[in-house]
């Protein structure tokens, strides 16, 4: 599973931008990218700054993620991918959705 994801932040912390936060509008968050196999086991994650859209570097993320999972390891990215278009997706061999 391919996700991303808003992280609220309090204090001064590095990478901590003014972005997009449904849960406290103008807190400074980060928007880190994570991918998991499902049972909650997370395989990768790069944490990024909270001004950051959720498709940039998906695809160099998603790319990586695969090319270190275990032989036979998959994942899926339907849902997170969906903010990338149907042209993004297709590259990355994943169904729009």
């Amino acid at each position: 599973m391919l996700d991303s994801t808003v992280c609220e932040r309090y204090g001064v912390q590095e990478g901590a931008r003014k972005g997009y936060n449904p849960k406290k509008p103008g807190r400074p968050s980060h928007h880190p990218l994570k991918a998991g196999l499902g049972n909650g086991y997370v395989v990768n994650l790069w944490n990024r700054r909270g001004d950051t859209h959720s498709a940039h570097q998906a695809i160099a993320f998603y790319d990586q993620t695969c090319r270190e999972l275990p032989a036979g390891q998959r994942i899926r990215g339907r849902t997170f991918f969906g903010a990338c278009g149907e042209e993004k997706s297709s590259e990355m061999r994943l169904p729009y959705g």
